[in-house]
């Protein structure tokens, strides 16, 4: 209802939800459950936004070579006509929670593959953030999430981004990759 109320008095103007990408492919902590629901909802929105963070129950960072395994299930369970915005994309670096600045690198690797396999369906893909944040600020954020105490996911907090924290900060691997992966299909 709502839907189609904004529809009407806003014609053209596009209706979504967002979900995590484990979620819509039955693999959150509903399982199944919230997979079948997140696919109801695909008939009354326009679009789908995506959260995309490799990471197990215990917020330890999978090996980035899953991206493929884990974009082809969800293009696997939505209709073609979909469109798919990941609002939300990132790889830690911090071995708290299982990461290396090596597997960040490869991440970004799998993620532009994955993406030129589904660029129709795939408009946007957006990386969380270009720095990395304070241990404080990362705990600030956890603990609104009932998980301030939580160090996995604090460090995965604290090193989403592409440039370190602590001064002097400096550029990780990772974001060398992004610009040879942009300028290699040429947006820049």
């Amino acid at each position: 209802a709502v839907v189609a109320h904004l529809h009407s008095v806003k014609p053209g103007v596009k209706i979504g939800v967002t979900v995590t990408l484990y979620g819509l492919i039955g693999q959150g902590g509903n399982g199944a459950t919230a997979s079948t629901g997140i696919l109801s909802l695909l008939s009354v929105v326009d679009e789908l936004g995506l959260t995309y963070y490799p990471l197990d129950n215990n917020f330890m960072v999978k090996d980035p070579s899953v991206v493929a395994t884990d974009f082809a299930a969800v293009f696997s369970t939505i209709p073609s006509t979909t469109k798919i915005f990941i609002q939300e994309i990132g790889y830690p670096t911090s071995s708290s929670c299982g990461g290396n600045t090596s597997a960040q690198v490869a991440f970004v690797d799998q993620i532009f593959t994955a993406w030129d396999l589904h660029a129709n369906q795939l408009p946007f893909l957006s990386f969380l953030r270009m720095n990395d944040i304070s241990n404080a600020n990362a705990v600030s954020v956890a603990t609104g999430f009932g998980l301030g105490s939580n160090t996995a996911f604090v460090a995965f907090l604290q090193t989403l981004g592409f440039r370190t924290y602590a001064a002097p900060s400096s550029f990780k691997s990772a974001w060398t990759e992004v610009q040879n992966q942009t300028h290699l299909r040429g947006w820049w």
